[in-house]
């Protein structure tokens, strides 16, 4: 069985369509839909690589609690 190969890029595009809707998604629930750890661990770097771009803001309000990730502008 080959891995399908899953880039950083490839995961910035699938959160940033799941934010086009609202503007915030819960990050677990993204995660959810993931096939594999590997997906997974990709789509946490591409969260933060989007951090790191300025382009979400990511919350977490309580210690262990659900991280809410918000596109910068967006209304909430």
């Amino acid at each position: 069985m080959v891995a399908r190969e899953i880039t950083i890029g490839m995961q910035i595009r699938v959160l940033l369509d799941a934010l086009s809707g609202s503007g915030r998604v819960i990050l677990q629930s993204v995660l959810a839909s993931c096939r594999s750890r590997s997906e997974a661990a990709v789509t946490v770097l591409a969260m933060l690589e989007l951090a790191r771009r300025r382009q979400v803001r990511l919350e977490q309000s309580t210690l262990f609690g659900p991280i809410l990730v918000k596109m910068v502008g967006a209304r909430t």
